[in-house]
C-alpha cells in the first residue's frame, strides 16, 4: 500500500485491479500526500514516475510502498514491489502476442485473402467468417428487384440471382476471396473463386445473373456479358433495369452507374 509515514494514513490499497478508476484514485491519493516539515518536500510527479502507476499497471497488479525517511536533509525513498501475479499475467500477455505474431499472415497476398464457407447475402455479396464481401466489378439485381421475362411476366430476378449463387458455391467449397479494398459501406471488395478455381464474379455475369459494372471493372467482364446477352439467359431473356438505376429510383437519388 502507499502510506503517509507522517500521519500513518493509508492512501492507496495494494493489489487493486489496474483499471483507470484505480489509477485515478492512486493519483488523487498521491496529490493528497504532503509532508508536514518544510525540508521534507518532494514532487508528486516524481513519486508517480517512481511507482509508475501507468507503466506498471499494464498486464497485472501493483503492490507499492512509499517510505519517507528524514535525517539532516529530508529525502523520499520510493520502492516498488511487484506482485507475483503481475509477472505471471505479463508473461501470459507476451506469450499471446508471440503466438499471434507466429500465426498471423506475413505476406501481403495472404493478408488480403479470405478463405472459408461463403454465405450468400444477395446476388453479388457473400460473407466469410463474419466478413461481408462485395464481389468486385459486377452488379447483380437487388433482392427486392423485379424484372420481366420473355413473355413480359414479372419475376424476382434479384432473388433468383442469390439462389443461383448459393447453389453454384455449394458445389465446390471453400470459397477464396482476394481483397481489393473496401467500399463506402465498409464491405470488402474482392475477386472470388471456388475450390475448383472457377471465378465467381465472371460466372455470375456469364450466366446472366449480374452485369459488368464498367465504372469499377473497366470492362473486365465485357466478354462474359456479351455471351449472356447473345444467349438470352438470366436477366437478358427479358427486360430489366440496371441494378444501379433501380437503386437510384428506389432512393430517389442520381444513379451511380
Amino acid at each position: 500500500m502507499l502510506r503517509d509515514t507522517w500521519s500513518s494514513r493509508t492512501i492507496f490499497f495494494t493489489d487493486q485491479p489496474c483499471t483507470w478508476k484505480a489509477r485515478r484514485r492512486g493519483i488523487a491519493a498521491l496529490q493528497g500526500l504532503r509532508p508536514q516539515a518544510p525540508h521534507r518536500s518532494f514532487s508528486v510527479f516524481t513519486v508517480i514516475s517512481l511507482i509508475g502507476p501507468y507503466r506498471l499497471c499494464w498486464g497485472g497488479r501493483i503492490s507499492a510502498t512509499i517510505e519517507a525517511k528524514t535525517k539532516k536533509v529530508g529525502y523520499l525513498h520510493a520502492k516498488t514491489v511487484y506482485s507475483r501475479n503481475m509477472f505471471k499475467r505479463t508473461g501470459i500477455v507476451f506469450l499471446q502476442l508471440f503466438l499471434i505474431a507466429a500465426v498471423a499472415p506475413t505476406g501481403s497476398a495472404e493478408a488480403d485473402t479470405l478463405v472459408g464457407r461463403a454465405s450468400v447475402i444477395d446476388g453479388d455479396t457473400v460473407e466469410i467468417i463474419g466478413k461481408r464481401i462485395r464481389l468486385s466489378g459486377i452488379d447483380a439485381p437487388e433482392s427486392w428487384q423485379v424484372c420481366r421475362d420473355e413473355g413480359g411476366r414479372r419475376y424476382r430476378c434479384g432473388k433468383d440471382a442469390a439462389l443461383a449463387l448459393d447453389e453454384f458455391l455449394s458445389r465446390s467449397r471453400p470459397t477464396t476471396c482476394r481483397i481489393r479494398g473496401k467500399d463506402r459501406y465498409r464491405r470488402f471488395v474482392a475477386d472470388c473463386t471456388r475450390a475448383d478455381g472457377e471465378n465467381v464474379n465472371a460466372w455470375l455475369v456469364r450466366q446472366g445473373f449480374a452485369v459488368d459494372w464498367r465504372r469499377y471493372s473497366k470492362g473486365m467482364f465485357k466478354d462474359e456479358q456479351a455471351v449472356a446477352k447473345a444467349s438470352r439467359i438470366g436477366i437478358w431473356r427479358g427486360s430489366f433495369d440496371l441494378p444501379c438505376e433501380a437503386r437510384a429510383m428506389r432512393s430517389k437519388q442520381p444513379p451511380a452507374c
